[in-house]
């Protein structure tokens, strides 16, 4: 999304809507026109024949799904740099053709077999040529990328629902600390609604975040030795030690000999409901689930943060001396990749809890087979989860679990060293 242009939009519409013959802004070195795809509506008239009125802001479904009347998808030459549109034309008024083009994207149509036409360009139809244009306006075009949504482009302006604006939770809010936890939470039930692959696309990257590393005094190899896993509160997120057939040892104890990361934050990309900036750090068994929201550690920016640990080996006995998880499995636990842990036993109980009783699922927690989240626009869905949630807190809440500990389990405990400039 381009916030830029969109706190132009308003100057920028009304701008679009004046129906009076336009001219093509001066161009400066910056200027690169491309073709994009724009909701119009178009009109003919004697002097100046077919134009065009693009709102940028309005969704393909104003045409396809709302049906709203007049309006059509048009193709427009389009600069980034200046938020210029124009000229716009319905799709099946531009025909793909070979040009010479200069460094902004303006082209001119030449036959196929000249040997200037070096560029795959769309031209506009002969019959959209006014007496007073002297030739067909062309703009170069890549065939290999998909044709720019300026809709996408700019963000589209949401309708002010009162059902979407109960299911956000915003009402009467005052207190910031307040506002901003709604916020969160509408982003990660937002996020919940994109696939996997998706939101692992639009989060950090392994070698953006991670730059240098080293163990027991080598160097890691980034790419092997850290494995992505998705958390729904924090992204994406890399585990070092991964390999369950493979353990790494360190010769001697000291931050020298351990892991040894820098990481690049780029604080720029934050959104405005992040509150503090640095990493996330969680110890743990490599065959459990992190759970770095409860059990994690945060080390901040600008500083040498140093971490150490403590291992404890627990074996407990089964039925009928003990009562505790043999197996490391449990049926129905959504964390499926991974070992039981009571941490994620409660957390399989309270998500078989709501999909039951809300018809969906919590979106910080993962689901089974074909139950879905709860939608963040979905005002029922947000409250029977806003129920279930306060259940937890009440003395004579209905929620039980049964969570025994495994029979078998490594606890670590992690402490924070002195930190030191950087």
């Amino acid at each position: 999304m381009k916030e830029a242009g969109v706190q132009n939009l308003d100057q920028h519409n009304i701008a679009l809507t004046e129906p009076a013959k336009r001219s093509r802004r001066r161009r400066d070195g910056t200027t690169v026109f491309e073709p994009a795809l724009s909701v119009c509506e178009c009109e003919w008239t004697t002097n100046e024949g077919l134009q065009c009125t693009p709102n940028v802001t309005a969704h393909s479904d104003e045409i396809h799904k709302h049906k709203r009347p007049g309006a059509e998808m048009c193709k427009c030459a389009f600069d980034r740099e200046s938020d210029d549109a124009w000229p716009c034309y319905p799709e099946n008024r531009w025909i793909q053709e070979r040009c010479s083009c200069d460094a902004h994207g303006l082209c001119q149509k030449q036959h196929k077999s000249a040997f200037n036409a070096k560029f795959d360009c769309a031209c506009q139809t002969p019959e959209t040529v006014t007496s007073a244009e002297s030739r067909q306006f062309c703009v170069k075009t890549d065939l290999k990328l998909d044709v720019l949504k300026l809709w996408e482009y700019y963000g589209t302006i949401l309708d002010e629902d009162p059902r979407m604006i109960e299911a956000l939770g915003f009402q009467n809010m005052t207190d910031e600390v307040a506002i901003v936890t709604k916020a969160k939470e509408n982003i990660i039930f937002a996020m919940s609604e994109l696939n996997e692959k998706t939101r692992q696309t639009l989060s950090m990257q392994k070698h953006q975040l991670i730059h240098k590393c080293s163990f027991n005094g080598q160097s890691c190899d980034i790419d092997h030795d850290f494995k992505l896993v998705s958390d729904p509160t924090y992204g994406n997120c890399f585990i070092f030690n991964h390999e369950r057939n493979f353990s790494r040892s360190s010769i001697r104890a000291g931050p020298s000999y351990g892991l040894r990361v820098l990481m690049f934050v780029n604080a720029s990309d934050y959104l405005p409901t992040t509150e503090a900036v640095g990493i996330r750090m969680t110890i743990h068994d490599k065959d459990e689930f992190p759970f770095p929201d409860t059990f994690g550690y945060s080390a901040p920016t600008g500083y040498i943060s140093s971490f150490g640990m403590k291992m404890q080996k627990m074996s407990r006995l089964p039925a009928p001396y003990g009562d505790c998880v043999p197996d490391g499995r449990t049926t129905n636990y959504i964390y499926t990749e991974h070992v039981y842990s009571t941490e994620g036993c409660y957390r399989t109980c309270f998500q078989e809890m709501v999909v039951r009783e809300c018809g969906c699922g919590d979106p910080r927690f993962p689901v089974l087979g074909q139950a879905i989240h709860c939608q963040v626009f979905n005002p029922e869905q947000r409250r029977c989860l806003e129920a279930r949630t306060r259940e937890l807190g009440q003395v004579h809440s209905s929620f039980r679990c049964r969570c025994q500990q495994p029979c078998e389990q490594s606890v670590y405990t992690g402490w924070s060293q002195k930190l030191s400039d950087e």
